[in-house]
């Protein structure tokens, strides 16, 4: 009589704990990646086999539980994305279950239950053909290159519009296997779906965060029957199931979207060149401007640099220095603004008019020099009025921009009771209060995307020109489906955005200012209305390389990427007090840098404290976040955050 087998197996539940080891009878074992049936707390659910195991020790668990069964079809998941799942888990210092869940979520491994799709933001116009630089030299050569890679090969594609971006994407992966185009919003999903349908035709599949469960389980089950040859979508797309890969795409790979910020807070774009190194296959990064990161590692030889010029809208920079709203009849707007608005609107153009926040404006008391500040976080309110399309409060109302605390607004002072009060900035709400009462004729005016329309005149109509109005996002709509693009766009007080936190305030404000650009028809021109001129010089001529050798140089002294490798470490507790168990925990982290603990306030009204930790590496860094939650004292939850944006 034969004696039955025992293996033991080490499985990943797709939730935040580590691999359990299980046990299974029998000389036939599932290969690692493959999706078995086990108890799990009382209940039977699904989990991915990591490997083959010990025994039972190695988890300290004794007796080992049984695997109850193991599912048709073979292997799941690839030894690749195996290897990518171990790496995150390392990288992002989580448990491998939580990995996998953000992988695949329930899609894979749980039934889940549906959900309805919401609705994409409309696309723009990013589809239009470029036909003289797709078929120039340099771009032909350069496609060649992508194309005939083997093995692991990493390119920077620096586009000089996004028309060239889609249709040297298109280009680059025609008539292949495996291809994953990611993109940052969905509503560059419908754009490149719309640009790869017809090279791919039905074995083109779409996954992002709004499908319904069903549609997103039958996308994974085509990937994995051989069914699909390439896959358009947002962040999950990144981990789409090929068995073979042979190119992965991120279009705009600067973009903030792609940091995942729940569960494990991932970066697409670093996930990505990982995976592509694992396959043995080409990741492709393009950008009409791409990040200091990725431009500094193409310096570097560590990607291929793929870069292209083209003639682009110009800019013109107007320094506004009176301390007061009056250079223009008491208008918010510079006169040369409203007189090249008027021209192009009149002229049957579509423009774009771009305010540094949303709501009214922030009121200040002449007589005491006082102004409402959030009571949580200690910024300053926002008046929102909240008339017509946009309200969105009680009217009016003080808002705080940062974590939602709304009170009412009062006419007099709440210290010295003076009614003497000038409103500071321009929000959304009186640049358009403004633009309905001093721009002639008739147009329409869209408003931070909203369906409705406001009027200037006559009733509006399809053939008015069309005025786009909102903060910076309202250009990724502007010239959407059935509207042309704008001729103008103008960006109202913008320096604020460079005094957010973080280092890359001036980098995102320039990426921000191509993209805007990118947009416009090849005669437009870009408008900067500003008190301090002086920010705005080295943006001017948008040129790439001196605008980055500038940010190098000050990173550099700083010690900030890519020179270094930063971890944002996110203490909340319970009693409010700072959460070290020493007034320094930078002392015995050699080799790196801790500055903290600073107290904050999150957009949920949350308090929070923030640790910032610098390394020359991402190994240095790795061993300087665990030194440093040393001295975390217990009972607060700790969120790490590995290269923050």
């Amino acid at each position: 009589m034969l004696k039955s087998v025992m293996a033991f197996f080490d499985l990943v539940f797709p939730m935040k704990i580590k691999p359990l080891t299980y046990a299974m009878e029998g000389t036939k074992t599932p290969p690692p990646g493959t999706v078995v049936e086990a108890e799990l707390k009382k209940t039977i659910r699904r989990a991915l086999v990591l490997g083959e195991s010990e025994g039972p020790g190695a988890a300290g668990q004794f007796p080992a539980k049984t695997i109850k069964s193991v599912m048709p079809g073979g292997p799941s998941v690839s030894g690749p994305l195996l290897g990518l799942l171990k790496w995150m888990a390392g990288y992002y210092m989580v448990p491998e279950g939580l990995a996998l869940k953000v992988m695949f979520g329930g899609d894979l491994f749980e039934k889940g239950n549906p959900r309805e799709a919401k609705k994409p933001e409309r696309a723009g116009t990013f589809t239009e053909e470029d036909p003289a630089l797709l078929s120039s030299p340099d771009a032909l050569a350069a496609l060649a290159r992508v194309r005939r890679a083997q093995g692991y090969r990493a390119f920077l594609l620096h586009a000089p519009n996004g028309r060239f971006e889609g249709g040297f994407v298109r280009e680059a992966a025609k008539d292949q296997k495996g291809v994953i185009v990611v993109c940052p919003e969905r509503s560059r999903v419908l754009e490149y779906e719309r640009i790869m349908r017809p090279v791919f035709g039905e074995r083109l599949c779409v996954l992002h965060g709004g499908l319904t469960t069903a549609k997103r389980r039958a996308g994974y089950e085509k990937i994995l029957n051989g069914e699909v040859d390439a896959v358009v979508g947002t962040r999950v797309a990144v981990f789409a199931p090929f068995k073979k890969l042979s190119l992965i795409v991120l279009t705009g790979e600067e973009d903030p979207n792609y940091k995942n910020r729940q569960d494990v807070r991932y970066g697409t774009r670093e996930v990505a060149v990982m995976r592509a190194y694992l396959e043995k296959a080409r990741v492709l990064l393009g950008s009409i401007c791409p990040s200091a990161e990725s431009y500094f590692n193409a310096l570097r030889g560590k990607y291929e640099y793929l870069r292209f010029r083209e003639e682009k809208p110009g800019i013109r920079v107007i320094a506004d220095l009176k301390r007061g709203h009056g250079a223009n009849g008491g208008n918010i707007l510079d006169g040369a603004i409203t007189a090249a608005f008027a021209a192009a609107l009149g002229k049957g153009k579509n423009a774009i008019l771009v305010a540094n926040k949303p709501g009214h404006s922030v009121p200040l008391c002449e007589d005491c020099g006082h102004f409402e500040r959030c009571p949580s976080c200690g910024t300053a309110l926002v008046l929102h009025k909240a008339s017509g399309a946009e309200k969105t409060v009680a009217s009016p109302s003080l808002v705080c921009h940062h974590c939602g605390f709304v009170k009412d607004a009062q006419a007099a002072c709440g210290v010295c009771g003076g009614h003497s009060m000038k409103l500071l900035g321009a929000g959304v709400e009186r640049l358009k209060e403004e633009a309905v009462k001093i721009l002639p004729g008739t147009i329409r005016i869209k408003v931070a995307g909203k369906k409705a329309n406001e009027k200037s005149g006559e009733d509006p109509g399809a053939f008015l020109p069309l005025l786009y109005l909102g903060t910076r996002r309202i250009s990724k709509i502007a010239g959407g489906a059935g509207a042309s693009r704008p001729q103008i766009a103008a960006l109202v007080y913008p320096e604020s955005a460079f005094f957010r936190p973080g280092f890359r305030a001036r980098e995102r404000v320039f990426a921000e200012i191509n993209h805007m650009a990118d947009r416009l028809s090849p005669d437009g021109k870009v408008i900067i209305q500003t008190r301090t001129p002086e920010l705005f010089r080295a943006m001017k001529a948008r040129d790439y390389e001196v605008f980055m050798k500038t940010e190098f140089e000050e990173r550099k002294a700083l010690g900030y990427p890519p020179f270094s490798r930063l971890a944002h470490i996110r203490i909340e507790t319970a009693s409010g007090k700072p959460p070290l168990k020493t007034r320094s925990c930078g002392m015995e982290v050699p080799g790196a840098e801790v500055l903290g603990p600073v107290e904050k306030t999150d957009e949920k009204g949350r308090k929070f404290f923030s640790l910032l930790v610098k390394a020359p590496s991402a190994r240095a860094l790795k061993t300087a976040v665990g030194a440093a939650l040393k001295y975390v004292a217990p009972g607060g939850k700790v969120t790490v955050d590995i290269d923050p944006v």
